[in-house]
């Protein structure tokens, strides 16, 4: 029995174990360091994966405050790209990467749903436009933040934010794809005759806007390609492709949304000098009041049109949300008696932002989804079945084999 346990019986064991005691140690810190050693380029690599995570989270809010600041900073490239047809093309690829994404499977679950599908598509498109009036009217200076703001109050609901914000309130997932669908769509007939009346009542400024001229600009740089992609999805390898490579369709279509803004502001860096913190702060105001009103008007109605509370916060959200993509693309096709394309578009960025941030905040605290309590162990039949055995009773697995134990 001692041979197995020293297999050398001419060291006394208390030697054998004092060896072992400095031995050990020793080789254990020489062990970790190496394992550490090894261990540094995964450890880069975890690093290098979770900040590409991140830019990917955010590259929105990135790419956009990115090119505004590039922009400004050194206008040369993005002037000559703004002189090239690469913004219109890059609005065609945006929406045909809509087009291609958009899954409207669960969309026949919300037709039931008229009530709240009618009152929404409304309300985008023909009640909070109204908003623009006031906008319009306010002695704001520039007037650029006036025409900005009007073209936001006109635009179609979100394409993305607002659908998951409305599941992470819980609310009608398949609703708020319809609202997004239909108005994105109508919005091409409802805006190029929505925005001339709104600004045809600019104080101090004239926009000189056609009507028809804008449709048909708008029918062929957002319905056509969005129908486009819309309608490959009808074969089989392209829903693959698009399952296959949904992130990098998604970065790539966000990217090209951002190049507009720093185009822009690369023409616009000279007449930045009209801006100072004062109006940005009464435009940051009026983006966040403005969201605010949307919110109460739309509230109201599903209120008083007792919808349930999951089609109420899907209603709620959609109607009250606006599209960065569509005003964007408006913004483009904007004449020059609009004013600088560059200070209008700071608007529509801080209203789209407020408006995300206000929400965000609702979802967080007033909509945050109920969890289901927990049941309590004793009321449950296993609990009752298989009751809880007291510790005296409980073997002792280190008391010595043999030894009588109570049970």
């Amino acid at each position: 029995r001692n041979q197995s346990i020293n297999p050398n019986p001419s060291i006394h064991p208390l030697i054998l174990m004092t060896r072992v005691v400095h031995i050990v140690p020793a080789n254990g810190h020489a062990v970790q360091q190496e394992r550490e050693r090894a261990d540094e380029p995964g450890r880069l690599e975890r690093w290098a994966r979770a900040a590409g995570a991140l830019l990917v989270k955010h590259v929105l809010p990135i790419g956009l405050i990115g090119g505004l600041v590039l922009g400004a900073a050194y206008p040369a490239p993005g002037e000559y790209m703004d002189a090239t047809p690469a913004g219109v093309a890059f609005i065609c690829f945006i929406f045909f990467v809509s087009g291609l994404t958009l899954q409207t499977d669960e969309v026949k679950n919300a037709i039931t749903e008229w009530p709240g599908t009618l009152y929404g598509v409304v309300a985008v498109l023909f009640i909070t436009p109204l908003f623009g009036h006031v906008v319009v009217g306010l002695p704001l200076s520039p007037s650029e933040f006036r025409v900005g703001l009007a073209l936001f109050c006109v635009s179609p609901t979100t394409l993305t934010s607002g659908v998951i914000l409305t599941k992470l309130a819980d609310g009608n997932y398949s609703l708020s794809l319809l609202l997004t669908v239909i108005t994105n769509m109508l919005s091409v007939l409802t805006m190029p005759f929505m925005l001339p009346w709104i600004l045809s009542n600019l104080s101090g400024a004239s926009v000189d806007l056609q009507p028809v001229s804008l449709l048909t600009k708008l029918a062929l740089i957002i319905l056509l390609p969005l129908l486009f992609g819309k309608g490959l999805r009808a074969f089989a390898a392209v829903r693959a492709f698009v399952a296959a490579h949904k992130q990098t369709l998604k970065v790539s279509s966000t990217l090209a949304l951002c190049s507009i803004p720093w185009m822009k502001m690369s023409v616009s860096s000279g007449e930045l000098g009209q801006v100072n913190g004062e109006s940005l702060a009464i435009v940051i105001a009026l983006g966040v009041a403005l969201h605010v009103a949307f919110l109460i008007v739309n509230y109201s109605a599903t209120r008083v049109l007792r919808l349930e509370l999951a089609e109420q916060k899907s209603v709620v959200i959609m109607s009250s949300q606006k599209t960065l993509t569509v005003a964007i693309t408006v913004l483009d096709l904007l004449p020059p008696s609009a004013g600088d394309q560059g200070i209008v578009l700071v608007a529509v960025i801080v209203a789209h932002f407020m408006q995300i941030a206000v929400d965000a905040l609702i979802v967080s605290s007033v909509w945050a989804p109920v969890k289901a309590e927990a049941t309590p162990i004793a009321a449950t039949p296993s609990a009752q079945e298989h009751p809880i055995v007291p510790r005296e009773q409980v073997p002792d697995p280190g008391r010595r084999l043999g030894q009588v134990v109570p049970v």
